[in-house]
């Protein structure tokens, strides 16, 4: 979640930059595309924090089963005829 607060705030300070210039600048088309840059990268840190939350309570939910199968494993007696 860290990242993504770095690039919302780089984000905040590209737009307040690009606000601030006129609109015949020679420097509004980069620093438009700079503003689209950390809006992309701010977008890609959201959807791997959530895929990493989704995979991870899936793991949790199917490593659940298999919590207490060594305990389960130690009851069991083999014979050997």
């Amino acid at each position: 979640m860290t990242l993504m607060a770095i690039e919302w705030k780089r984000m905040y300070d590209q737009k307040k930059i690009l606000g601030s210039l006129p609109l015949d600048h020679t420097d509004k088309e980069f620093e438009f595309e700079q503003c689209k840059h950390y809006r992309n990268q701010r977008r890609l840190y959201l959807w791997l924090s959530l895929v990493t939350i989704f995979l991870s309570t899936f793991y949790a939910y199917a490593d659940a089963p298999v919590l207490d199968f060594d305990k389960k494993m130690e009851k069991i007696e083999f014979k050997i005829y």
